[in-house]
């Protein structure tokens, strides 16, 4: 037995430690039945085919079953001042590796560390409590002490003094049972699901984590052994285990079963227990079969299918060159085809089918049931405008990336959804991995950027950055102990940055920058819902207009006002950014000039009176109420219900306009919301940043935010 070993962080910190390297730790085999692995990575690839995101100085824990990758203790690799001992790499030997990470839970938190102890099959550390960042209040504060260890033979790692789990699986993956189903590998525990947050799961009352494939892990959620006898007509596939309405376990055929079948079933030997009362199969190509009662012997009948043309019509029945996702649903799940041009080709099973249809945000979604049987042709789709975009075009800056908390999908699921759309401006956010990014689609910008929130509620974006995966966050700041200011400072990267930093309300609420100052501040800020006029709840906001800052508002959704609208070009997008020409909100679009003079613009004479062109449409959002304010907050003119503007109006707008005003739209029933930036009365004052050479972090081909 290895003798306990104490490590100071400081080691660590300088690459080099007290652990002896171990004489496979670079070229590493299954050890072999009734022992362990575990030591530290002294390599760039210690696995096979270079799995995971795995470097030097992190910890390798393996058993004949499974090898498992802890972080290096310094820093977890999705959250900035977290510290690591987490798992970025787990599986069984053969099979993929599904994690982004795995972050061990105290009390809600983990820890900043200070000591790691290695010893046989494991490790120990020890340190300060930390908040992560979704829930502050619930985390261990002073010192605690936690261990991971690697058994024989075992597809468990035993966790000690650790609570909870924090589990974030790279997409697609699927929950079933509590336990995540991901690449043919699974990720389970003996705690209970807290909370799903889309992306990551938060577990409670866990003391072992499990790393196994698909059909052990069948095996350990039941105490009943069961023999299934399974007649499947391909041999590749999935099959779906349902208790009730509940789905509960998801694994591929094709692990199960190689090979054709035909009249030799797939025999499967389950400890499923009693609860599981049906089965589903599904062909790799979306062929699905009828949902089937689970008995000793049960043959799969696929469902015949049919081949349909889909095409989308006007309400003249002309057809539309649109984009859309058709989803057909049926009780074991939901298929999908991306539509293009307005026309596609779709397999569909016989019987009855609701079918929806989620077309470009300028059109609105429609749901139809559907009747497929030997006699069906053609699925026409009647589309009703959302509102008119002829000179109008889709963007969104926030949407997050398949590493994000909440989405637990792959990139290409987000792509389409975001090409789909029509969005002419957007990126995949990196929130928590810079990863390799790239997107086949020219509206979609993926980029590295930092989504840094604060325990306390304030949050900042912003972009473009640099990332490096050996740190924690991948090189975003750990704001946790700063103010807000300073870690806007830190977002920024000073002169000749050339960074946008977008700054959410609770940041103004707390910082209250004097505009006078004249100092940086964060290119836009995200709003909510106004509130009542005169709109207290974005005070902060009219402040930093009121020291003729020309502060951008941002959304869900931005509709920019550029000539051609979705056919424009790059450069009129980004001008329309950079300008402020655009609507903010949850998906209305306001379209406004004053003296010809559009939002961001500077009006000739302070001389009334001025004449005002305004359309409010409110898209997909639900608008009831819309204003013109002045700097004075004044409601200076004022609609309701059915007046809102809904063609081009005309209008004279008489009073004092003060220095700068504002077209809002609002619900009284709904969160939904819209905004332009400001006209203003006369020029705004907008500091440059100057160029000291001082390096931004962002890359040198980067150039100018959009």
């Amino acid at each position: 037995m290895r003798p306990a070993r104490s490590l100071l962080l400081a080691a660590l910190l300088g690459g080099c430690t007290e652990v002896p390297a171990e004489p496979s730790a670079c070229l590493f085999d299954p050890p072999a039945e009734g022992s362990v692995h575990a030591g530290e990575v002294v390599c760039a690839n210690p696995l096979p085919e270079g799995r995971g995101d795995v470097r030097a100085n992190d910890l390798l824990l393996a058993n004949s079953r499974m090898s498992v990758v802890l972080r290096h203790p310094v820093n977890a690799a999705s959250m900035p001042g977290i510290g690591g001992l987490t798992i970025t790499d787990a599986a069984p030997w053969g099979l993929p590796d599904p994690l982004y990470e795995v972050i061990p839970l105290i009390d809600g938190g983990w820890m900043t560390i200070d000591a790691l102890e290695q010893l046989e099959g494991g490790f120990r550390v020890q340190g300060e409590g930390a908040p992560l960042p979704d829930q502050a209040e619930r985390y261990r504060r002073g010192p605690v002490e936690a261990g991971i260890f690697i058994e024989p033979d075992s597809p468990w790692l035993r966790l000690e003094g650790i609570d909870g789990l924090w589990i974030h699986a790279t997409g697609p993956a699927e929950l079933a049972g509590g336990w995540v189903y991901s690449q043919r590998t699974v990720i389970g525990h003996d705690g209970s699901v807290e909370q799903d947050l889309g992306g990551a799961i938060r577990v409670l009352d866990a003391s072992r984590l499990l790393i196994t494939d698909h059909a052990t892990a069948l095996s350990l959620q039941g105490d009943t052994s069961r023999q299934v006898a399974l007649h499947i007509p391909r041999s590749h596939g999935v099959l779906r285990w349902w208790a009730g309405d509940e789905l509960v376990a998801v694994t591929p055929v094709q692990a199960l079963h190689e090979g054709p079948v035909s009249d030799t079933p797939v025999t499967l030997e389950l400890q499923v227990g009693e609860r599981l009362d049906a089965v589903q199969w599904t062909a790799r190509d979306g062929t699905p079969a009828a949902i089937t009662p689970l008995t000793t012997q049960t043959t799969m009948q696929p469902l015949p299918t049919r081949t349909l043309e889909v095409q989308l019509v006007d309400g003249s029945q002309v057809p539309l060159d649109v984009s859309a996702i058709l989803r057909w649903h049926a009780p074991w799940g939901t298929a999908s085809t991306r539509i293009t041009a307005g026309t596609a080709t779709v397999q569909i099973p016989e019987g009855e089918w609701p079918v929806s249809i989620e077309p470009e945000l300028s059109w609105q979604p429609t749901t139809s049931t559907w009747t497929v049987d030997a006699s069906s042709g053609t699925l026409r789709f009647e589309l009703q405008p959302a509102l008119d975009a002829t000179d109008l075009a889709p963007a969104d800056l926030f949407l997050p990336s398949y590493r994000d908390w909440t989405r637990r999908v792959g990139p290409d699921v987000i792509e389409d959804l975001a090409a789909t759309s029509g969005l002419v401006s957007t990126r995949l956010y990196a929130t928590h991995d810079a990863g390799e990014v790239s997107s086949e689609f020219p509206g979609i910008r993926p980029e590295p950027a930092w989504h840094l929130p604060h325990p306390s509620g304030w949050a900042l974006w912003a972009w473009p950055v640099s990332a490096d995966a050996q740190l924690g966050g991948h090189g975003a700041p750990d704001i946790a102990q700063l103010s807000p200011q300073l870690a806007f400072e830190r977002a920024d990267g000073g002169a000749g940055s050339a960074r946008t930093v977008v700054a959410n309300l609770r940041w103004f609420e707390l910082v209250r920058p004097d505009p006078s100052w004249r100092t940086p501040l964060p290119s836009m800020i995200r709003l909510g819902p106004p509130g009542d006029a005169p709109f207290s709840s974005w005070e902060p906001w009219f402040r930093i207009l009121d020291g003729f800052r020309p502060l951008y508002p941002a959304g869900d959704l931005l509709w920019l006002q550029v000539r051609g609208g979705h056919d424009t070009d790059g450069t009129a997008i980004r001008t329309a950014l950079d300008r402020g020409t655009f609507t903010a909100g949850t998906g209305a679009a306001l379209t406004w000039t004053v003296d010809g003079q559009p939002p961001g613009g500077v009006l000739t004479t302070t001389e009334g009176p001025h004449i005002a062109s305004i359309r409010i449409q409110p898209g997909r959002a639900t608008l009831d109420q819309a204003a013109i304010v002045t700097s004075d907050r004044e409601v200076i003119v004022h609609w309701s219900g059915d007046a809102l503007p809904a063609s081009p109006e005309t209008l004279l707008l008489d009073g004092p306009l003060g220095d700068w005003l504002v077209l809002v739209a609002w619900s009284t029933t709904t969160d939904d919301w819209a905004t332009t930036p400001a006209i203003w009365t006369r020029p705004p004052y907008t500091p440059e940043k100057e160029d000291t050479g001082v390096d931004s972090g962002a890359p040198e081909e980067s150039g100018a935010p959009p």
